[in-house]
């Protein structure tokens, strides 16, 4: 009786451990998986604000030799009219492509503050790892208390919401700076057209 008995606990306390070692392993994936995004959007942030300073370097620069570049033309004998209203165009649309790669830049960095849970609520009411739900709970005090309400599943539930929502931060940005370059790489193609038709024209 007591050998069956100890046989039942011994088999009990192995698919406990089994269990345990099952959802240890399912929350370490989902930390890997959060802490992989959350290092692709720090790695993002970089690469955007890096190439805010060099592209603000390379417009500086480029406004700096075409000022001297227009002073040495002469401007008195126009040669091809047509020319001088394509290098017109160009000016035009170098300064948009400038002001659109700006745009792109600055919304790439800008901050979502809303998950699919909290989209249509002012105040949450559950336990959440998206830092605005976080900060839409009540109080501090109530945050604790959900939290400590929250069994090891929901919360590894929570760290793959976070993972999922960072996810899409981090699509997001990337897309639009990806706009953002080939905005700037057209500024560039543009600023050439303007001082090449520009210098044919006369």
């Amino acid at each position: 009786m007591n050998m069956t008995k100890t046989r039942k606990n011994t088999r009990d306390d192995k698919n406990s451990n089994i269990k345990s070692a099952e959802e240890i392993s399912l929350f370490e994936k989902s930390k890997y998986g959060l802490d992989l995004v959350n290092g692709w959007i720090s790695s993002a942030d970089s690469k955007i604000g890096t190439f805010g300073a060099v592209y603000a370097v390379v417009v500086a620069v480029f406004v700096y030799i075409a000022d001297k570049f227009f002073a040495t033309v002469d401007c008195t004998n126009l040669i091809n009219p047509i020319l001088l209203q394509w290098s017109k165009y160009s000016a035009i649309a170098a300064i948009v492509s400038v002001l659109i790669t700006i745009f792109f830049c600055l919304w790439s960095l800008s901050p979502s503050f809303t998950s699919v849970f909290s989209k249509k609520q002012c105040t949450v009411n559950q336990f959440s790892l998206f830092y605005d739900d976080v900060a839409k709970v009540s109080s501090v005090g109530e945050y604790v208390k959900l939290a400590k309400e929250v069994s090891d599943e929901q919360f590894t539930e929570e760290i793959m919401k976070e993972t999922y929502y960072n996810s899409e931060i981090c699509s997001k940005k990337m897309h639009r700076f990806k706009k953002g370059v080939i905005a700037a790489v057209s500024s560039i193609l543009f600023y050439t057209g303007w001082v090449l038709f520009f210098y044919l024209a006369y």
